[in-house]
C-alpha cells in the first residue's frame, strides 16, 4: 500500500476540529479498499468495497512532536473464522 492521506482529515487538523492529542483515534485493518483522498467516514471506506477486518481500542499515550504522530503499540485480533489475507491499515476517528 502506498502512503496517502485523507484530505478531510488534513482540513480537520488545520481547522482545529481534530486534535490528535485529545481525540479518540483507532486503527482499522481494511481489505478490498481502493484509497480515495476524499473519503471522510468509515462508511465511505465500506461503501467503496472495503471490509473492516478488525479495529483497535482507542490509541493510548498519543503524542505529536516534530510533525510526527505516535501512540503506544496496539493489537488487533482477527474475528473468528477470518483467514489471514493482505490488508491495509486505516487510522479512523469514530
Amino acid at each position: 500500500m502506498a502512503n496517502g492521506y485523507f484530505t478531510p482529515a488534513v482540513e480537520g487538523f488545520i481547522a482545529g476540529e481534530i486534535d490528535l492529542d485529545t481525540a479518540v483515534i483507532k486503527v482499522a485493518l481494511v481489505r478490498g479498499y481502493t484509497f480515495s483522498a476524499s473519503h471522510k467516514f468509515v462508511s465511505d471506506v465500506t461503501t467503496a468495497g472495503g471490509t473492516i477486518n478488525g479495529t483497535s481500542a482507542a490509541l493510548a499515550n498519543k503524542t505529536v512532536s516534530g510533525g510526527v504522530f505516535d501512540a503506544d503499540d496496539t493489537t488487533i485480533s482477527a474475528p473468528v473464522g477470518v483467514v489471514a489475507r493482505p490488508v491495509s491499515g486505516v487510522v479512523v476517528r469514530p
